[in-house]
Parts: structure tokens; C-alpha cells; sequence
């Protein structure tokens, strides 16, 4: 991967996103409508995701004004973020998810969505050891699979986990959540393996996966409940997962 790479994936997602916008203007062709799709495209400039993932989950789910995400390993607020740019330009709510200490202020002093510092796993009240070196947090579990293991250093904490239910109810989710992001250097299938799909879906779901074992695993989760993998020749380390395959993707 190099940064023309890089480069060609956010210019092809941002294209996508301003066709839509465009098709959105002619079909309405009010002036109101056009000043809202220059303020919407210029917007979308400020994106600080590697992949345009945030791009993809406003395309997606139509732009809209009350856009709901929840960040799962969000660590810094804005640099390399998913939900940065929907939170400060297009006024989403949500809520993010960082255990590491190193974020915290950060976090709370720079994004106005409210911040979980209890890790999310499977089960609730589970103690965890982690790996925390400077801003990397890393679980330290020989059964998750995880390039990071090999990063394991002498700096551990153990962590009381929480689960999906247990998260939801104290922040009062919505049963819809327009965008979930999930990066947690390996602790992705346990996540999306406690939650109740029958109660929460999700417009887009992005998982890191760094091509370990566990993409497949999540593939066969999160297909066996309706969703769809696409765009895997731009995705890269992460997969997008969508409850329905449009004919554009």
C-alpha cells in the first residue's frame, strides 16, 4: 500500500459521495437545496479517516441530519478518525469507546460525544489484561486472534469488561445506529458476537480486520445476520458491511 493508493480510494468514495449529492440536488432544484450540497461536498474535505469510511457511511445512509455512531477504539479525537468529521461537520451523535488512559483527556476536552473507558467484550465484568504502550492498547489474550500480539510489552493493566447491553442501556443507543466503527487490534468478533442483532442494526458496519483469521469469523457473523461485505478491493484492512447490496457497489 502507498499513498497513491491511498489517494485513489478517498477520491473514488468522495466522487461517489458528490454524485449522489448532485442526483439529490437536480431531483429537489430548490436554492436552499444547492446551498446545502456546496456547504455538504466542501464538508466532506475534512475527512481525517484512512479509508473514507466516514465518506461511506454519509453516502450510504443519505446524509443524514440526525446520523447516529458509535466508535469502538476511537483513540485520538480527530487524527486517523472514523467519526470525526460526521461528529464536528455534520452533527451526528454518538458515543466513542477508548480503554486507553493515554486518550481520555484528549477525548473528552476535543469531541462532544460521550466517552466509555470499560472496554467492550462478549460478557460483562470479565477482567482482561492489556497491553498499554503510549497510545496503543492491545488485549492480552493468547485465544484473540491479533497482529498485535507480537507488540506485547511489559506495560498491562487489567480491565473489568462490559458488554453490547449493558453499553446500549447506559447510553441510551438507538435500536438504528447509521454507522458502527469497530478497531480494536483484535477484540472485534468478541464485540460484534454480544451484540443483539435482533434489537440493534446498523446502516454500516467498518471492522479492522489486518488480515488475521479472524476476518473470516467475522465474515460468517455478520452474514448470518443480513449483512453483506462490499467494496473489498478498496476496504483493504478494514471490511464494510451493509444490511443490503446496492447495484452501484
Amino acid at each position: 500500500m502507498n499513498l497513491r493508493t491511498l489517494v485513489d480510494i478517498q477520491r473514488r468514495l468522495r466522487a461517489a459521495s458528490h454524485r449522489r449529492l448532485v442526483m439529490d440536488d437536480m431531483r429537489s432544484g430548490s436554492p436552499r437545496s444547492r446551498f446545502q450540497l456546496v456547504k455538504r461536498v466542501k464538508s466532506c474535505f475534512f475527512s481525517q479517516s484512512q479509508l473514507s469510511q466516514d465518506l461511506f457511511a454519509l453516502t450510504l445512509n443519505g446524509f443524514p441530519a440526525d446520523g447516529w455512531f458509535v466508535d469502538i477504539g476511537a483513540s485520538h479525537p480527530s487524527r486517523l478518525s472514523n467519526t470525526y468529521l460526521l461528529e464536528r461537520h455534520f452533527g451526528w451523535k454518538g458515543v466513542l469507546v477508548e480503554p486507553n488512559p493515554e486518550y481520555k483527556d484528549l477525548l473528552r476536552s476535543h469531541r462532544g460525544a460521550p466517552l466509555s473507558t470499560r472496554p467492550l467484550w462478549s460478557a460483562a465484568d470479565v477482567e482482561l489484561e492489556f497491553d498499554m504502550k503510549g497510545t496503543r492498547s492491545t488485549l492480552v489474550d493468547e485465544n484473540v486472534i491479533s497482529v498485535a500480539s507480537e507488540r506485547k510489552t511489559e506495560a498491562t493493566v487489567v480491565m473489568q469488561t462490559t458488554d453490547w447491553d449493558t453499553f446500549a442501556r447506559e447510553f441510551e443507543l438507538p435500536s438504528f445506529i447509521h454507522y458502527l466503527s469497530l478497531d480494536t487490534e483484535g477484540s472485534e468478533y468478541e464485540i460484534l458476537s454480544g451484540i443483539d442483532f435482533a434489537r440493534y442494526s446498523f446502516g454500516l458496519i467498518s471492522v479492522e480486520h489486518n488480515y488475521t483469521r479472524s476476518r473470516e469469523l467475522i465474515l460468517s457473523l455478520l452474514a448470518g445476520q443480513g449483512y453483506t461485505r462490499v467494496l473489498e478491493k478498496y476496504s483493504m484492512w478494514d471490511d464494510f458491511y451493509i444490511r443490503m447490496k446496492p447495484q452501484s457497489l
